[in-house]
């Protein structure tokens, strides 16, 4: 099982893995989304490699939606339509990355339509990427947006704990490198979000340790990362405080935050509350719920889960300004919310 695979929850990756076995007759279409750095793409390939090694006679096709454009500008170009379409439509199995960059153009679009119509209506395989969901492709053509959408839809997640670890002691030694395993424990914990931060703090500690001679520990690696230590000056803070502030920055009530409100606004503050808390006051999952108005601890777990996962591709969040309603990326609003708490961004 490749990382990419440990990333998606297991009954997606048995449909990952009846797609490679069985193009075009299980699944069909197939479409991945997540954030960036989380593996889409090695998924993607892992697919095809797996057709060509099990499916030899068949034949296949990767592009990415960039590349698409470019080559269907480019055919336009030369008059070579034809020869285009040949290309894309006469596959066994299409692979398409990066959907999203289809995205407000408009001729590339309607052409992109017709192929997969033409590859769907063939009984072939049609597998895509995307940082987003189909219905929050929301700058595509509707018909093409419905057509992205009809088969099945899977979302790569981001890595919990432990396969962070997992990630980060397999890339170690991919390396030759001997890491202590409270030096992983110690990146795993602190680099939340994707597959590729998480080799970049490794990469960065290694070089670090290299180029400085400190010790492959933790106390190395809190060398390495001063940013991930906690200020140690001034007074804890408090839960308190952080409620109130992340209300008056979304601007919404304390009680609002605490009701069990589910609409976009009070949602998208109480999660980016839970997650701060979770992030920078260490409290476990039943603490935290407690704190507002007595919730679950699955309740802050996908609240967490979902900022963790809207981090991915810095989804916009919804907020109520002076000036009215406002949307924010969440990355912005996370940074904001840190550092008038005076909190250091990577906890």
């Amino acid at each position: 099982m490749t990382l990419a695979d440990r990333v998606l929850i297991e009954d997606d990756v048995q449909a990952a893995k009846a797609v490679a076995s069985n193009p075009g007759r299980t699944y069909n279409p197939f479409f991945i989304h997540g954030g960036v750095g989380l593996g889409k793409t090695h998924l993607l390939e892992g697919i095809c490699n797996a057709v060509a090694r099990e499916q030899p006679l068949l034949t296949w096709a990767y592009v990415s939606g960039e590349n698409f454009t470019n080559d269907f500008i480019g055919a336009l170009r030369n008059q070579r339509e034809q020869a285009f379409r040949d290309r894309f439509r006469s596959v066994d199995v299409l692979v398409v990355d990066d959907v999203h960059f289809l995205e407000g153009k408009r001729a590339t679009q309607i052409e992109f339509l017709h192929t997969f119509n033409a590859v769907d209506a063939a009984g072939k395989a049609i597998i895509m990427s995307s940082d987003r969901h189909p219905r929050h492709l929301t700058a595509l053509l509707e018909p093409l947006q419905d057509r992205l959408g009809k088969g099945t839809v899977v979302q790569v997640q981001p890595p919990d704990l432990e396969t962070r670890r997992e990630i980060l002691r397999r890339r170690a030694l991919s390396m030759g490198r001997k890491v202590p395993s409270d030096v992983i424990d110690y990146l795993a914990q602190h680099v939340t979000t994707n597959v590729r931060a998480l080799e970049g703090a490794l990469y960065r500690l290694l070089a670090f340790v290299s180029l400085s001679e400190a010790p492959l520990s933790v106390a190395g690696a809190r060398s390495a990362f001063p940013e991930f230590e906690a200020p140690s000056e001034g007074a804890p803070l408090s839960s308190t405080a952080l409620i109130e502030t992340v209300g008056e920055y979304f601007g919404v009530t304390r009680a609002m935050l605490l009701s069990a409100a589910r609409d976009r606004l009070v949602s998208g503050a109480r999660s980016c509350a839970m997650y701060l808390m979770r992030k920078h006051q260490r409290m476990s999952l039943p603490q935290i719920g407690k704190l507002f108005g007595d919730k679950n601890h699955t309740t802050v777990l996908h609240a967490t889960r979902r900022v963790e996962a809207q981090l991915g591709n810095d989804a916009p969040l919804l907020l109520k300004t002076t000036d009215g309603a406002a949307e924010r990326p969440i990355r912005r609003v996370l940074a904001d919310l840190e550092r008038q708490l005076g909190l250091s961004a990577n906890g």
